[in-house]
């Protein structure tokens, strides 16, 4: 599995996807008190997206460890700040 940086000003700072076995940790930093949805698809053709989580974020960095991630297979994610 390869580790891959996002950035996208005013919503992340930094994303350090790893990998470790099946599971699949982010940690990332966050809004205080903003409400964030974490999204997977299998499929990047695909228009419809799972929610693995919604968290409101208590601390100034967030950690989310996706445990169902199946082995050998791709599996993209997308972090939303919503409204």
């Amino acid at each position: 599995m390869t580790a891959i940086r996002m950035q996208n000003p005013g919503v992340l700072s930094k994303s350090f996807p790893a990998g470790n076995g099946n599971n699949f940790t982010f940690s990332w930093t966050a809004l205080v008190n903003r409400n964030y949805t974490l999204q997977y698809t299998g499929d990047l053709g695909n228009t419809n997206w799972t929610t693995l989580t919604n968290l409101t974020s208590a601390l100034p960095v967030l950690t989310v460890t996706d445990t169902t991630a199946p082995a050998n297979t791709n599996r993209f994610y997308r972090l939303m700040l919503n409204p």
